[in-house]
């Protein structure tokens, strides 16, 4: 018997060398499956906040360049 589980030494569900590597390796897979999608998941967000930073960068300079077209026209007034 074994004393810490009770269980008779070498009984058939006693995990062994190779059962646990393919346990460890089956894990593995589903966590790099679960990372890629993550990963994935969080480049689509990225690029989403890419382009709004852009599009926003694009309004603040035509709002700074009527700024000041219209700044050039008062002072010529």
């Amino acid at each position: 018997m074994d004393a810490k589980t009770d269980a008779p030494v070498g009984a058939s569900d006693e995990l062994n060398m190779v059962s646990i590597s393919g346990l460890l390796d089956d894990l593995r897979k589903v966590l790099s499956s679960d990372f890629r999608i993550t990963i994935s998941a969080l480049d689509a967000k990225l690029d989403r906040i890419q382009a709004t930073v852009s599009d926003h960068g694009q309004t603040i300079a035509s709002l700074e360049l009527n700024a000041n077209l219209h700044d050039e026209r008062s002072l010529a007034l």
